[in-house]
């Protein structure tokens, strides 16, 4: 499996442009060959289009992704959350948590053991901005002591002491 795979394409144009080409040939304005011409979109394309053997079915060319967008998001602002308070999750957690929430709530998925590979970690990361850090120990340190209940325990005192 090609894992960092770019799609090629010989001709560039809008879908714009392509509805316009289809609609001119619709309306017998022009025929396919002067309407690929004009417009700079392969014949063949619009002829596919016209009669429906072929088409857009979805806004994004490939795989549909397992989860839907709004599943993934969530995912993946708690995992922004959790890197946050220094707890960076690793890239075995992200994929046993996802594991777990496949899990828990029933959903068929095409991973093996319902444990997400390296590679769909690999796009989850790139559609979401994710990186993987390593906690640093004074990082760690200092955020545990400043903790919300350590610093307003300590002003607690501090105020019974000063009183």
């Amino acid at each position: 499996m090609v894992r960092n795979y770019k799609r090629k394409r010989i001709t560039e144009y809008s879908e714009e442009n392509l509805k316009r080409a289809i609609e001119a040939v619709r309306k017998k304005e022009i025929n396919c060959y002067l309407a690929a011409e004009k417009y700079g979109i392969p014949r063949s394309t619009i002829i596919h289009r016209l009669y429906g053997t072929r088409g857009a079915k979805q806004s994004k060319s490939g795989k549909p992704t397992v989860f839907s967008i709004d599943e993934e998001t969530k995912m993946a602002s708690y995992i922004h959350v959790m890197e946050k308070c220094g707890y960076p999750l690793t890239k075995k957690d992200v994929r046993s948590l996802v594991s777990e929430y496949i899990r828990r709530n029933g959903i068929i998925t095409p991973f093996k053991d319902g444990i997400p590979g390296d590679d769909w970690f690999q796009s989850f990361r790139k559609r979401h901005n994710l990186s993987l850090k390593k906690p640093q120990s004074v990082e760690m340190a200092r955020r545990k002591v400043c903790n919300p209940f350590t610093v307003f325990e300590y002003f607690g005192i501090l105020e019974e002491v000063t009183k």
